[in-house]
């Protein structure tokens, strides 16, 4: 498994296209495209048959049917359409756990099913990175449960939305448990701008807020920290934001609550930016 015909290259995943080559003739006789005939298409390179896991011989582009485009917006564009990413999160976690399995010398039984993802056992410590608790702790226990059924996919799929867009960056590899404090993170909303240098709203705020507040929770859970939740001290309207309202662009929608209850912002789920490429290795 270590030869060249097995590597993964970047690029290997290719991401989602649409196929719009569906022609049909109106009633004049004029051959037209008919926009709700088109299919969004999941295409990608590998060495597994990406339908049911089982071993090729070598790495190879493959393509899978995700949806056909409705006149609605549940499939209407790839842009919009949270039901498209997270069909194609979906079928990418699959892949990428078939060939880890194969690659690790373990039989891949090619009938589709997907093997559960280990979860590392880590000694808590409050020296312990909350990037490396996020990345090694946090996100694969939110996995297991989402496997489960006990979170919904949505769920998991936003915390890291919400991780990669502003937390990553925040606590940047170096911030520790032990040394972060309530100050930091209200110091660092104080001055988190969009690009145009104008505060986010109310919404996007509280709801980074509330994915960083569960970090910090799982941690004092599992005995990474000790002590209160630094994040419980920060006050969203203590803060310089911009008031929700109907046209905001909301970065992310759901949080945990039982079995994955929406943030309380009352956002929808059409009104999320998408991540801008989900298919990054």
């Amino acid at each position: 498994m270590t030869m060249d015909k097995f590597k993964r290259n970047k690029g290997d995943f290719g991401g989602v296209s649409r196929d719009r080559s569906v022609l049909k003739k109106d009633e004049t006789g004029k051959t037209i495209e008919h926009e709700n005939d088109a299919t969004f298409w999941f295409r990608c390179r590998s060495f597994v048959d990406i339908r049911t896991g089982k071993m090729l011989a070598e790495r190879k582009q493959q393509s899978i049917l995700l949806a056909k485009a409705d006149a609605g917006n549940q499939f209407k564009n790839w842009k919009n359409s949270d039901t498209l990413h997270l069909k194609a999160a979906e079928i990418r976690r699959s892949i990428i756990a078939w060939e880890e399995q194969a690659s690790n010398g373990q039989v891949v039984a090619g009938d589709g099913s997907v093997p559960a993802a280990r979860v590392e056992a880590i000694a808590p410590t409050n020296e312990m990175t909350v990037a490396d608790f996020f990345e090694k702790v946090f996100l694969p226990g939110k996995r297991k449960l989402r496997d489960s059924a006990n979170i919904a996919a949505i769920t998991v799929h936003d915390y890291e939305k919400i991780w990669n867009k502003f937390l990553k960056a925040h606590f940047n590899g170096t911030q520790t448990f032990k040394n972060y404090a309530t100050w930091k993170a209200i110091s660092w909303l104080e001055n988190l701008t969009k690009k145009n240098g104008k505060p986010y709203g109310e919404a996007v705020i509280r709801k980074i807020r509330a994915v960083a507040q569960a970090i910090f929770t799982d941690a004092i859970r599992r005995g990474f920290l000790a002590g209160n939740n630094p994040w419980d001290g920060v006050k969203v309207k203590e803060l310089p934001i911009v008031k929700s309202n109907p046209g905001e662009d909301n970065t992310a929608s759901s949080t945990e609550s039982g079995t994955g209850s929406r943030f309380p912002a009352g956002t929808r789920a059409s009104s999320r930016a998408p991540c801008k490429n989900p298919f990054d290795w």
